[in-house]
């Protein structure tokens, strides 16, 4: 089953609130991904990591939101009518809305209120608003409409996209086949190839910030206003549901030089999810031999999250590349690791590596022993047919 968003929303408010950690509240949604009839706040209950009051008090959170309750056509915020709450991330909560001109639906995002009074925080929100706007149209990115103020709310309009989140997808379903998470990977690679080329970061690529549409279309959103916020938002509101595990090591250790790279890492822990239906645990991206995947996407994997960057895809070009040729049954010739640094985060990947020398040397040693066998007989037929 699809989890729906405001159980996501849910979830996220939740660890945000401290009512469970961020392990405790992966371990619930897995077990809502196998249940038909519970809800997330019953899976919490039984499992005892919280109770009715605690459950009640972050409800009673949601009902302070001002426009969390919308009548259809009849809520305003200055010309757009706010139609469905679509979810909640850490700047805010996302309506579909429709311009009272021009009749366009949106996903209307409006700035939490703690942020919005938040002035420094506002000015720079504003300015890389209007960098994403600047953006030309790209097929895997989320278009940028517009950007305004009503009342003491900032918003930001942008283009609606009907589906769900990639975040549904993992976790309700689990694991995503490795041929749909490389074609899922690709055009979110072409889409940071796009951005690369306006020397834009995202800084936050996670499922949920990526959008798969009804038509198959994948989408990656926020793009342009994750840089330089992030820091503010994680501080001021908490580090969202896992947002900790798609951050690079660079990213981690509050290097503040940060540039596409942490964007490539980020999306190699997407595709590591993908296959695995699981995050990685102190970036150690193990994989089970029974999940049968390819060694060419094992290759690409550990080259996107590599943890020095100076070895991971230097561009979102180069990975588009090689995920592209992957798809098409074409061998990637990839630099030839030693058992060293990476392999050992990876048990299953350093004895791949093993088998795969043990296979080639003994490919070699037959065909020695064939080529030796072969040219021996040939002097021997030489040396009898003078002696006959």
């Amino acid at each position: 089953m699809i989890i729906q968003r405001d159980e996501l929303t849910f979830a996220r408010r939740a660890v945000r609130h401290g009512l469970v950690s961020g392990e405790q509240m992966l371990e619930c949604i897995k077990f809502l991904r196998n249940s038909k009839n519970s809800s997330l706040k019953d899976i919490l209950l039984r499992t005892g990591y919280a109770n009715k009051e605690a459950i009640e008090k972050i409800e009673r959170s949601f009902a302070t939101k001002e426009f969390d309750k919308v009548e259809e056509g009849k809520t305003v915020l200055g010309s757009y009518l706010l139609l469905k709450k679509l979810g909640e991330g850490a700047m805010g909560c996302v309506y579909k809305a429709k311009h009272t001109k021009s009749e366009r639906i949106v996903a209307l995002k409006i700035l939490d209120q703690e942020l919005a009074e938040d002035h420094g925080f506002i000015s720079r929100f504003l300015r890389e608003a209007k960098n994403a706007a600047k953006l030309k149209k790209h097929p895997n990115i989320v278009e940028a409409y517009d950007i305004g103020e009503y009342k003491g709310k900032f918003y930001f309009a942008m283009e609606f996209v009907d589906g769900c989140s990639l975040a549904q997808i993992i976790y309700g379903k689990g694991k995503v086949t490795e041929k749909q998470a490389l074609i899922i990977c690709r055009q979110i690679a072409s889409a940071l190839e796009h951005a690369d080329r306006f020397s834009i970061v995202h800084r936050d690529v996670k499922p949920e910030n990526i959008l798969y549409s009804t038509e198959g279309v994948v989408k990656l959103c926020d793009l342009g206003l994750a840089k330089d916020l992030s820091q503010d938002i994680y501080h001021s509101a908490g580090i969202t549901l896992g947002t900790a595990c798609y951050a690079s090591p660079e990213q981690s250790s509050g290097n503040k030089n940060i540039d596409i790279r942490t964007d490539i890492y980020s999306l190699g822990v997407c595709l590591y999810q993908m296959l695995t239906a699981k995050l990685p645990v102190n970036n150690r991206f193990t994989l089970n031999p029974k999940l049968n995947i390819s060694e060419q996407t094992i290759s690409l994997l550990h080259k996107m999250t590599a943890r020095n960057r100076e070895d991971r895809y230097q561009s979102p070009n180069e990975l588009l590349r090689d995920i592209t040729s992957i798809l098409q049954g074409k061998t990637v010739k990839f630099k030839e690791s030693t058992v060293g640094e990476e392999e050992e985060q990876d048990p299953y990947r350093k004895s791949q590596i093993v088998l795969t020398r043990k296979k080639r040397d003994f490919q070699l040693s037959t065909q020695q022993k064939w080529i030796t066998g072969i040219c021996s007989a040939g002097i021997l037929w030489l040396i009898l047919r003078n002696f006959l």
